[in-house]
């Protein structure tokens, strides 16, 4: 009879495929998530791609720098300058062993981190890391009899093949590697959880400053806003004042003043209102001492007028056909 019904099985293998498929689309998959959260995506991916996933993790969070294969010295760089070699092994109830492979013997570099993830209580997933020396790493190796990884025909090249073992939990090697080796004071849900929290405090603090410089930007619009309209309030009395008690217009500076006060002049009011006033005089102006052709064929005035504003100004003219 079997265990699972085939719609469960489906299910499965369903969130399995996505779950692989997110790993594939996004290298930092799982790095904002906490180490049981990141530990259970990664248990059921193959060795090769959880090993190096794991190892980005620990470098993200230990804001360590990852050294380029290409090098051959390690896999990252600690805060303190020294070369690290990491290793990661899977405990389950049929893997209860600690498998240390791929150890490159003539990598020159300071210190082996192995780390365990213990799934045998996948609600209470456990952690250690043992350190090691190069000089501890290699006379492990020689203790433990290492083999090389893949099969080395040529005896002479021994020393140039990647070595590995296992250390059976609960044995005398185990019990030694505990007591020898064993980093008490590594502890990866401290690590992330602080990495975490100073990550999310600098997130808070990046929006916070984005959001005062936006507040800032439109405090100075609105200070920006009304200085124009003070400043335009005072234009109108003053072009009023000057333009309606004489018989010299000077339109240059009514349009270019028309012009710095966007859109209060735009409405045309206050021009019309002008206008209206100085019409009402009935008086013989003058433009600038020039024809109103040259006046509206001048590129700095003509270029501030909208087509409805130039007619405006012919039809002024030739109502009053004002000339030089």
């Amino acid at each position: 009879m079997s265990d699972f019904t085939d719609e469960e099985l489906i299910e499965f293998y369903k969130k399995f495929d996505s779950l692989k498929k997110k790993f594939k689309e996004d290298k930092q998959y799982g790095f904002d998530l906490e180490a049981d959260k990141f530990f259970l995506r990664v248990r059921p991916l193959k060795t090769q791609i959880y090993g190096l996933r794991v190892q980005c993790y620990f470098a993200y969070h230990l804001d360590f720098k990852l050294i380029p294969n290409s090098m051959d010295c390690g896999d990252f760089k600690t805060k303190a300058g020294h070369d690290i070699e990491f290793k990661c092994s899977f405990i389950d109830e049929e893997a209860q062993s600690i498998n240390v492979k791929q150890i490159r013997q003539w990598q020159n570099l300071d210190y082996y981190y192995v780390f365990t993830v213990d799934y045998r209580d996948y609600r209470n997933i456990e952690y250690k890391c043992y350190e090691l020396s190069k000089e501890d790493m290699m006379k492990e190796c020689e203790l433990m009899n290492a083999k090389p990884v893949a099969n080395v025909k040529d005896k002479n090249n021994f020393e140039h093949a990647s070595l590995g073992f296992s250390i059976t939990l609960g044995s005398d090697n185990h019990r030694r590697w505990e007591e020898k080796y064993l980093n008490k004071k590594f502890n990866i849900k401290e690590i992330v959880n602080n990495s975490l929290n100073k990550i999310r405090t600098q997130k808070e603090n990046e929006q916070k400053i984005k959001e005062q410089q936006e507040y800032i930007k439109q405090l100075e619009e609105k200070i920006k806003m009304l200085e124009i309209q003070e400043q335009a309030q005072e234009y109108e009395v003053n072009l009023e004042l000057a333009l309606c008690d004489r018989d010299y217009v000077n339109f240059k500076t009514l349009f270019k003043i028309q012009t710095m006060l966007g859109a209060i002049f735009q409405s045309n009011i206050t021009y019309n209102r002008i206008i209206s006033k100085i019409t009402s005089k009935d008086l013989n102006f003058k433009i600038n001492g020039t024809n109103y052709k040259y006046f509206l064929e001048d590129n700095k005035i003509s270029n501030l007028l909208t087509s409805e504003e130039k007619k405006k100004v012919e039809e002024f003219i030739f109502e009053y056909r004002l000339s030089d």
